[in-house]
Order: C-alpha cells, then sequence, then structure tokens
C-alpha cells in the first residue's frame, strides 16, 4: 500500500471523528510492515512506521505537537503533488491536531461528536 495514502485515510477518518477507524488502520499496518523494524538501515518503510507510532503516541496524548513534528520531518518518505515537505508536515501535524482537541481525544477515550455539539 503507498504510505501516502495510509495517511490520507487516516486524516479522513480523524477529521470525521472515526478514530477507531484511524487506529485500526494503524494497527493493521503496523502488523502488515512489522518485519522492517528487524531490518539494518533506515528504509522508506521503517520510517513510515516511525510515523505512524508518532501519530499513536499523538493520539494517546505522549507527545506534542513539536514532537510530532519532528517525528514526520526526520522520517519523512511521502511524495506529495507539489513536492513541499514543509507543507505537508504542517497541513497533516495541524490536521491531526486539530482532531485531537475538536473530539477530545486520549485514545482509547475520545468524543465521537464534536465539542459543543447537542
Amino acid at each position: 500500500m503507498n504510505p501516502l495514502y495510509d495517511l490520507y485515510v487516516i486524516e479522513s477518518a480523524l477529521l470525521s471523528g472515526e478514530v477507531d477507524d484511524a487506529v485500526n488502520i494503524i494497527n493493521k499496518n503496523r502488523k502488515l510492515y512489522g518485519h522492517v523494524e528487524k531490518q539494518e538501515g533506515m528504509s522508506n518503510l521503517k520510517r513510515h512506521m516511525r510515523v505512524l507510532n508518532g501519530i499513536m503516541d499523538a493520539l494517546e496524548n505522549n507527545i506534542g505537537i513539536d514532537n510530532f513534528r519532528e517525528i514526520m520531518t526526520g522520517n519523512y518518505v511521502y511524495e506529495t503533488e507539489d513536492g513541499n515537505m514543509e507543507n505537508f508536515v504542517n497541513s497533516f501535524s495541524y490536521m491531526v491536531y486539530y482532531s485531537i482537541d475538536r473530539y477530545n481525544i486520549h485514545y482509547p477515550k475520545y468524543d465521537g461528536k464534536r465539542c459543543g455539539d447537542l
């Protein structure tokens, strides 16, 4: 599967409040790509796994936005349409933290409705 596609699907799930779907995608990819952690060197899949682990840490509120941006920047392997890493990292990290704030995510606990909804 395309690592960039994984991030788009995770972002979409988080923005719509489907946190369990996002976590299922992360866990599925962790299981699928788990063998790369044992390999030597820095493969693209290993870097992608580190980003996925960073997303999970952010959802569990173990790291802040600055640490998450560092993880994404240090393990960037994604080919975006405009080719601008900084724009993608800023946009993606903003959307993740926007979702965390909007749905009060402290995984595994979260409120699937937006804050302030009836």
